[in-house]
């Protein structure tokens, strides 16, 4: 890798020609690979090692991570908002099922499921 391939790739990661990567994905039909030829367009000299070290599957792994932890952000702040309203609402209530829930808590609770009653764990 020369540097002058570096310095052209960071002159350039700013400058996304969006029309360019729409050919290349039509000619192509890979999105990754889209972006990867047009950058390369881009940058003449880093051409032949744009590619080198990332997979397509990296590439979109990461991207569905950084989208689910940025919904999950969003939702979890929902969730605050929803839990502060409704504790507001009924805080006196949930602050005595607590109490009653920390006073039972080493009691062994079962469950039903399909008409059968499930045993404590270890001992079925």
């Amino acid at each position: 890798v020369t540097e002058a391939a570096i310095e052209e790739m960071k002159k350039s990661k700013e400058l996304i020609d969006w029309d360019a990567i729409r050919d290349e994905e039509k000619r192509l039909k890979h999105d990754v690979m889209a972006h990867n030829h047009a950058f390369g367009k881009m940058c003449p000299k880093a051409r032949g090692i744009i590619h080198l070290g990332a997979t397509s599957c990296f590439v979109q792994d990461n991207a569905d991570l950084i989208l689910q932890r940025q919904a999950l952000d969003v939702i979890l702040k929902r969730l605050a908002l929803t839990e502060f309203v409704f504790y507001a609402a009924h805080g006196e209530a949930i602050s005595l099922f607590l109490e009653a829930r920390m006073a039972s808590r080493s009691l062994i609770s079962t469950i039903q499921s399909h008409v059968v009653f499930s045993l404590p764990e270890g001992e079925y």
